[in-house]
């Protein structure tokens, strides 16, 4: 048997090292053996007994080993002197290629030659590396890289990398890291860490096998530098934001980076200052004129500009070592430049355009007090407040505001107004008492109002000197106001206006329009008006008019009119719109589509347009005015307002339309006209002047106000029920409450009634009342929601008063004015009539009694008949009866004696022709005196007027004679002195018309009235006379209409009445004149017209206190009463 060999396999570099063992003989097979003899002729005898016999093997010999010639174990050959088993076969074989290897021998005894099975050998075959590049590296760490090119025939164990700061270190193979563990050929890599910044490492690959370690080449490397570390910025500064942070070992410059990626800059430093970035904002305050507040001065204010600070930016660094090789970056830091100190520039023009803005105070305050020196007295001038800072981008201006001065005859706007007519004033010590016809008295405001949640006036909204009809958001941050006004916040705006939410008048909003609007409409972004107009914008627009948010007119223009086109105005006065019609109310007969060349139609009081200005072919004709227009759902609107039939059937005052303006069924009547209509969710609520309702034959009461549930079949609530003391004008549901605005003065609910001044704010739930209650002088048009705030416009001019019945009582004195009040302010004096006060006189010295007359019968729930007394303690109860209207009071010059005039026949029961005197003392009891002169014609005569000197009574009036009580007749018209001895002594001209103000002037008598002769003198409405001969001068000016008013100042006279001219000049309603009788340029300009007079003046010593029927001063809206500067 051969036995085995072995061959090596890559364990030796030299030699492939051989042994064969096991070799061994082995005998033959046993063998029986038995022998036959055969004789000579090859007959075989009998055989022999068996045996058993073996051929024995002899010694192994003839070793010889064999080696293939080429990889496969096929062709060997023999090799020479290798006859052992065992030879080191050191051929010259390349290292690694195989070849098999065999062993033959031969052994004694045995024939052949056997040979062991072929086996595998080669000599040693190292692996080989390469060492490549490192990647990734930073300041701390290295990604190294190698190749294992061949693992060679003594396969690899392990790949890694040996590392160091010198080439001596990577010798020595100091610091070595395996990357794989019995590797195949191919890359492989080790991130190296720990290592030190800025430092030259070495490194090269090795490969570990059976044999030894093998290197690839050695690779130079430096590390980065540190990333910076404690990067900070700031957030305060506003010259950009500074950068700072720790330095990094060996770094020779950082750069600045946004974390965008963006380059910034760099430094060698350890900080930075980015001031390149945008700037911050300056958010401008808002800039506030007084609008003749004042005689010497245009007060100014602004409210804080603020800064706002650039966006905040992240920002990293990176650090460079020599070589220009960047660290890792740095954390983030996040940075933001402030906007800094805000400088204020106040500025100021004189004209509204150009915009040639002139710098008068760099005043770091809030407020400014400005004379102009430019423009006439009392002209417009215009500010605004420019704002630059170091960090902002750029500067910021505030609005504009426009202000002037007050001159004289301007009204005073500090002095709270009544809401109606004053006939009367008399001043005090330290009060001014007014009496007339009104219910309120409250601060000057103007028609439109900001109102806060508890009710209180928002300050801030501009004074409009007219009436506002309808107000709504445009959505752009403002609201556009439609009405009947030319100024709003000092600027000449024609009946339409944008003010900004922050108050501020629009100064680029400017759409002239030539009549009132009555209605505003929003919708897909347009703004629809309607009012009583044919021009906007310098442009034909009968009665309609589109405009988009920036204040430019559309080309959407149908036309409504009364009559054929040419013919008159129509009156719009509600605005509707569902998807893209448009519905139009109001007073009006026929429209027309976009176009004058298209067709008029009928349309009664009620019209759709489209969106393009089409005319829709529904015409189901209104007879009555349409007030008010609300859309129900998607398909069908409410129509209210003053009417008997709709669509051809009766409807009274209320009807629902679907959208084609075909008349539904619903149909609740109206006892009286309708005004509003508003929904919430589940309600509709319609306002109005109606008592009654009247749904499915059922009649119930409802005052002014109802509401019916809001789905398929409407009913009436019962559960909701006030009652408003007067007309209800516009409703808007605010949260759960309804705000309701109109012309009443009281809520009742169940048996309680509430006093609120034409606004209210009532539960949806209960229908009370809430607290809100800010009270305004005159009828509410307009109501708008802005988020928890309110704004409230209509004929008011007027916001946040108290209810005062006829009387009132104003502080003029300092010692009345408490810390919280000024000048001009209401008193809690509060002493109501139930009909109005016609004369007031007031009893100075150690009386201080204020005597009233009037057409009343109670005074503060006291039983009063025409005639009361007030002393400082409250009402006398000196109670005279008298049984007719009250016109006229005056006091002798001993205060003792009170004589009255007016319309009356009886004084305590005994006959007065309409005059008496009664004492004035301060005894309660009351003393009719006997001086009782009668006016004639009993039925129709009247005293206007009275004043009483030393010797005296003049009396003024309507009658055509007297009978003294002497029992004396005398013919006498119009104009009389009587003698407190009932003894006519003076003489007296004799006016061909009623005489309604008698006023002393040194040694003559100044009358007015509705008189154009004195006997055979013309004098129109105004003259002068002598109290000895009684014979008219040719002092003063001809007026154009009556006098109802004279008042002295200190060397000037005051005339007050209906006209509108004074010797020619224009002076309406009032006029001042000189010593000589010349007329003066001072011209406040009262009224709008002859029922607007003045009829009652005072000349105090700061103010000229007017009263009368007026409903506008000068350019503003002061009405019934005003303190104008002399």
């Amino acid at each position: 048997m051969p036995g085995v060999a072995t061959a090596s396999e890559g364990t030796f570099d030299a030699h492939v090292a051989l042994a064969a063992q096991g070799a061994q003989t082995m005998p033959a097979p046993q063998l029986d053996y038995r022998v036959v003899a055969r004789d000579t002729v090859a007959q075989a005898g009998p055989a022999s007994e068996l045996a058993t016999g073996q051929r024995a093997a002899g010694a192994l010999k003839d070793f010889q080993w064999e080696r293939s010639s080429a990889g496969q174990p096929t062709v060997f050959q023999l090799l020479i002197n290798a006859t052992t088993t065992t030879h080191e076969d050191s051929a010259s074989i390349a290292a690694g290629e195989e070849r098999y290897y065999r062993m033959s021998l031969e052994a004694e005894g045995v024939e052949g030659i056997a040979r062991t099975e072929a086996v595998l050998g080669y000599r040693r075959l190292a692996p080989t590396v390469a060492t490549n590049a490192q990647s990734a590296l930073t300041h701390n760490s290295a990604i190294l890289h190698g190749e294992l090119l061949n693992a060679g025939k003594a396969a690899a164990t392990e790949v890694g990398f040996c590392w160091g700061t010198s080439p001596d270190e990577v010798l020595a193979s100091s610091d070595c890291g395996v990357a794989a563990i019995a590797p195949s050929a191919g890359a492989f890599s080790l991130t190296a860490t720990s290592l030190e910044p800025n430092t030259v490492y070495y490194f090269r690959a090795r490969a570990l096998s059976a044999g030894p370690i093998v290197y690839g080449e050695t690779v130079e490397f430096r590390t980065h530098v540190a990333a910076p570390t404690n990067l900070q910025a700031t957030t305060n500064r506003s010259d950009g934001v500074n950068l700072t942070w720790n330095a990094s070992p060996g770094a020779s410059n950082y750069v600045i980076y946004l974390q965008s990626g963006q380059e910034l800059g760099s430094t060698a430093g350890t900080t930075y200052l980015h001031s390149t970035n945008n700037g911050g904002t300056i958010v401008p305050g808002v800039i506030r004129a007084s609008l003749g507040t004042f005689l010497d001065k245009i007060a100014l204010s602004v409210t804080p500009a603020t800064g706002v600070p650039a966006p905040a930016q992240q920002f990293y660094v990176v650090a460079l070592n020599g070589a220009n090789v960047p660290s890792p970056q740095s954390d983030l830091a996040t940075g933001q430049r402030t906007v800094g100190t805000i400088s204020r520039q106040w500025q100021h023009k004189a004209e509204e355009e150009p915009d040639n803005f002139s710098e008068i105070s760099t005043t770091t305050e809030l407020v400014l007090d400005h004379s102009p020196t430019t423009g006439a007295s009392g002209s417009r001038n215009y500010y605004r407040v420019r704002y630059q800072a170091p960090g902002a981008t750029s500067e910021a201006l505030t609005n504009v505001a426009a202000g002037y001065q007050a001159v004289a005859g301007d009204a005073a706007k500090h002095f709270w107004v009544p809401n109606g007519t004053v006939n009367a004033m008399a001043r005090g010590t330290d009060t001014l008492y007014l009496g007339g016809e009104f219910d309120y008295v409250g601060p000057y405001t103007g028609a439109i109002i900001r109102l806060d949640s508890s009710g209180q006036r928002v300050a801030g909204w501009p004074e409009i000197n007219g009436v506002v009809h309808a107000v709504v958001s445009d959505g752009a941050g403002g609201w556009i106001i439609g009405g009947l006004f030319s100024e709003v916040g000092g600027f000449s705006r024609q009946n339409l206006a944008r003010i900004r939410n922050d108050g501020s008048v629009d100064i680029a909003w400017k759409l002239p329009v030539n009549g009132a609007v009555h209605a505003l409409l929003i919708h897909n972004n347009l703004i629809y008006a309607g009012g009583s107009f044919n021009v906007v914008g310098l442009q034909q627009r009968n009665g309609l008019a589109a405009f988009n948010t920036n204040g430019t007119l559309t080309t959407w223009n149908p036309s409504v009119y009364t009559t054929e086109p040419g013919g008159g105005r129509a009156a719009v006065l509600a605005l509707e719109a569902i998807g893209n019609t448009i519905y139009v109310g109001g007073g009006f007969d026929d429209a027309q589509g976009a176009g004058n060349d298209l067709p008029v139609f009928a349309r009664a009081n009620i019209a759709a347009f489209d969106t393009s200005g089409a005319l829709q072919p529904e015409n189901p004709g209104i007879v009555g005015t349409v007030h008010a227009i609300k859309a129900l759902t998607s398909s069908s609107i409410a129509v209210g307002g003053s009417f008997t039939t709709a669509g051809g059937q009766a409807r009274q005052n209320f009807a629902v339309f679907n959208a084609n303006l075909v008349l539904q069924a619903f149909n609740p009547s109206f006892a009286k006209g309708i005004f509003a209509i508003a929904t919430t969710v589940d309600r509709i609520y319609i306002g109005g002047a109606f008592n009654q309702v009247t749904i499915n034959g059922t009649t119930s009461t409802r005052e002014n106000i109802a509401a019916f549930s809001r789905d398929a079949s409407p009913v009436l609530l019962e559960s909701w029920k006030p009652n408003i003391q007067g007309t209800v004008h516009v409703i808007a549901p605010y949260a759960d409450q309804i705000l309701v605005g109109g012309d009443f003065t009281a809520i009742v609910v169940g048996a309680t009634m509430y006093n609120r001044n034409r606004l209210v704010a009532l539960s949806q739930s209960t229908a009370e009342p809430t607290f809100w209650n800010p009270g305004a002088g005159h009828t509410v048009h307009a109501l708008a929601r802005d988020g928890s705030q309110v704004l409230a416009a209509g004929r008011f001019n007027s916001v946040g008063g108290q209810t005062r019945k006829n009387l009132a009582a104003l502080a003029v004195s300092e010692s009345l004015i408490t810390p919280n009040s000024f000048e001009g302010e209401l008193l809690d004096w509060n002493h109501p009539t139930n009909g109005p006060v016609y004369a007031l006189q007031y009893q100075g010295g150690a009386q201080q009694v204020l005597f009233v007359g009037g057409q009343f019968t109670q005074i503060s729930g006291s039983p009063r008949t025409n005639l009361a007394a007030f002393s400082t303690t409250g009402l006398r109860p000196w109670s005279p009866s008298v049984n007719g209207s009250v016109l006229a009071l005056a006091l002798h010059p001993s205060q003792s004696t009170l004589y009255l005039g007016g319309l009356f026949t009886q004084v305590q029961g005994q006959a007065r022709g309409k005059l008496a005197a009664l004492s004035s003392t301060t005894s309660n009891a009351v003393s009719l005196q006997t001086w009782a002169p009668s006016l004639e014609p009993a039925s129709g005569a009247a005293a206007y007027a009275l004043y009483a000197n030393a010797n005296d009574v003049y009396i003024g009036g309507s009658f055509s004679s007297i009978s003294l009580s002497t029992g004396v007749a005398i013919t006498k018209a119009n104009l009389i002195a009587v003698g407190h001895n009932n003894v006519v002594t003076s003489l007296t001209p004799t006016p061909n018309g009623p005489v309604w103000a008698i006023v002393p002037s040194g040694t003559n008598i100044l009358i007015g009235g509705n008189f154009t002769n004195l006997g055979t003198s013309p004098k129109n409405y105004f003259a002068r006379f002598d109290t000895t001969g009684g014979v008219p001068d040719g002092f003063g000016p001809s007026a154009n209409q009556p006098v109802h008013a004279i008042a002295r100042g200190t060397s000037v006279t005051y005339l007050g009445g209906a006209f509108s001219t004074l010797a020619t000049l224009t002076r309406n309603r009032i006029g001042r004149i000189d010593a000589s009788g010349g007329v003066e340029t001072w011209n406040p300009d009262i009224g709008t017209g002859a029922f607007e007079p003045v009829l009652d003046l005072l000349a105090g010593p700061d103010y000229i206190y007017t009263g009368g029927a007026f409903t506008r001063t000068g350019r503003t809206s002061h009405s019934g009463f005003s303190a104008l500067y002399p």
